[in-house]
């Protein structure tokens, strides 16, 4: 399986996000520290739903993590199977 380029993701806010619901928009608004807005998520439907917005944003808002895991990971696959990073 190919490797996704974590490169792409440096020079991101820095996690973690946290993210709330405005029902009353069918929205939810995705933050950084000190509450930086880093995405508003919209339902992208006919018939939009609170509950896919929170979906979406919970989504992005566990971005940093998931890449900083995905880091460890690669690293320990490298680590068991002798490979060396310039």
């Amino acid at each position: 399986m190919k490797r996704i380029d974590l490169t792409q993701f440096d020079g991101a806010l820095k996690g973690p996000w946290k993210f709330f619901v405005r029902p009353e928009y069918v929205n939810a608004v995705v933050q950084a520290k000190y509450g930086r807005t880093v995405a508003e998520v919209w339902s992208a439907i006919r018939h939009p739903t609170v509950q896919q917005a929170e979906a979406n944003a919970r989504l992005i808002a566990a971005g940093p993590t998931l890449v900083d895991a995905l880091r460890e990971a690669y690293a320990e696959i490298d680590r068991l199977t002798g490979v060396t990073t310039a």
